[in-house]
Formats: structure tokens, sequence, C-alpha cells
């Protein structure tokens, strides 16, 4: 019955050859301002956990860790958070494109964006906003200076304990 399990795991593998490394071992950082707008992951069918949730996420910063300035795999688990979000900070360089994929059992549970330290959407950002089950964002550096953007894992179920997924950041460095 689910002899093609393991053939859709593999396709959807992340780049041999990039380097790992657990986001408990990142250092932790400031990170953006919430963001504002409607959560996905509230249900009227129970309103306990949303009402959590949404106090949850009344705190002044998202949660965050810093990611190497290359290309990398970062290995995390949402850890029973309730607000069900947590940001990473990449440090773009002038005229380079960062994207980043989530992979994991469940994808389609994930929302990944892209915001800057005021948690809104700027210049270069570009987000996948049709729910395809496909969690991924990139920010194209336009600027001729380096620049700091965050980008958003956002759990999209409520109730989740755990749930292991790898984020995937690939540097393209400018073209001349």
């Amino acid at each position: 019955m689910f002899a093609f399990l393991p053939a859709l795991l593999l396709l959807q593998a992340p780049a041999p050859g990039l380097p790992r490394i657990e986001a408990s071992k990142l250092p932790v950082v400031p990170g953006p301002m919430t963001p504002k707008g409607p959560d996905a992951g509230l249900e009227p069918s129970d309103p306990i956990q949303s009402q959590m949730r949404s106090q949850s996420r009344r705190s002044g910063l998202v949660p965050a860790v810093a990611v190497p300035a290359h290309s990398i795999l970062v290995e995390n688990c949402t850890e029973n958070s309730v607000s069900g979000w947590k940001a990473y900070r990449v440090e773009a360089a002038a005229g380079s494109t960062v994207h980043v994929r989530l992979r994991g059992l469940h994808e389609a549970w994930f929302k990944v964006s892209c915001v800057d330290r005021w948690g809104q959407e700027s210049a270069g950002m570009l987000q996948n906003r049709i729910p395809t089950g496909n969690p991924e964002a990139s920010f194209r550096n336009a600027k001729a200076e380096p620049q700091t953007v965050w980008f958003v894992v956002d759990l999209q179920m409520l109730g989740v304990i755990s749930e292991n997924y790898t984020l995937e950041f690939t540097h393209h460095p400018a073209k001349p």
C-alpha cells in the first residue's frame, strides 16, 4: 500500500553535499517583530487551543537563530511550541539571492515567509502564497550593501507536539 513512500521521500530529499547543522547549535539572536495578518492555523472547532495560540503570538518578537552566510541544511523540530513559529536570520550579500525550502514529512503543515526587521514584506521578498504544500520563500538583494532578512517558519496546524523538518538555505551569488 505504501510502496511509493520511499520513492516520494527520495524525490523530496535535500541537495546532497550541503553541510548540516542542528538549529539548537546556532546562536540565538533577536528576531523580527511579529508579523501582522490572519493566522491560518486557528480552528473554530478548538477555541481553547486557538486562544492559547493567539495569546502566545502577542509577544513582541519571533524567536530566532542566526544562519551562516553560505548554503546549508538546518535541522529543527517544532518542540511543542504553542505559537508555532520560529525565525532564521540570514545576511544576504549585495546582489545575491537566498532561497529557503522546507523539507519534512508533513510539508503542507508549514508556511515559510520572508520578512524584514519589522515583520513586514519589502522589496525583493518572494513568498509562496498559493497553498501548494511546498513551503519556500526567497529574497533577492538588489542593494549595493548586505542586507539582513528573516525567514519565518510558521506551523499551520494546532496541537502538533513534535514535527521534525529540515530547512535548505541556498545562496546564489550576485551575477556580474
